[in-house]
């Protein structure tokens, strides 16, 4: 089917699909409003239509997943918001032992990292990985991480700075390898 010129693909591209399933989903996301499901319709059609959710379980949902997304939105406002005021090292931010700062100061350093290491133009992200490089000292930030490694195993910023952390050495490790 087309729509304005374009050709729909959810049959080629989601054939593995039931094709009931597959209609429910063409239906959904049809382009022509007046054309497309609504929630009743959506509910009354053939592979939704003997379902009884009162007697379904719950399904279980992820506890902890990375949302890149998320992260980057967050890192953003606060750098808008450290723009504002005078930017501290993490080496001052642990000394004073604002450690949560301090986490969230390393976590922006490897989003702009990852940000840097994705840039298509290998000059262009060579260059902006050797600048952050330079803005941050790589050994207190690994020796801070190592040593509050199991102080904050139940911390969920912790956590999501190990997790940064394992991903963007990786990046760097392929990025420098190539």
């Amino acid at each position: 089917a087309e729509y304005m010129g374009y050709r729909r693909a959810i049959h080629d591209t989601y054939s593995v699909i039931p094709s009931d399933a597959l209609d429910l989903l063409d239906h959904m996301l049809t382009l022509d409003p007046k054309k497309r499901y609504s929630c009743s319709d959506a509910l009354n059609h053939r592979w939704l239509y003997n379902v009884q959710p009162d007697k379904m379980q719950p399904p279980k949902l992820p506890t902890y997943q990375d949302c890149h997304e998320m992260w980057c939105k967050k890192r953003r406002k606060r750098m808008r918001e450290q723009q504002s005021t005078r930017a501290v090292s993490v080496e001052t931010l642990v000394y004073e032992n604002r450690i949560e700062e301090a986490y969230q100061h390393i976590n922006d350093f490897f989003l702009q990292l990852n940000e840097a290491l994705s840039l298509p133009d290998r000059n262009h992200a060579e260059r902006a990985v050797q600048a952050i490089l330079q803005n941050i000292d790589i050994p207190f930030v690994t020796n801070f991480l190592e040593q509050r490694k199991s102080m904050d195993e139940n911390n969920l910023l912790a956590n999501q700075t190990e997790a940064l952390t394992r991903e963007v050495s990786l990046r760097l490790t392929a990025f420098y390898d190539q």
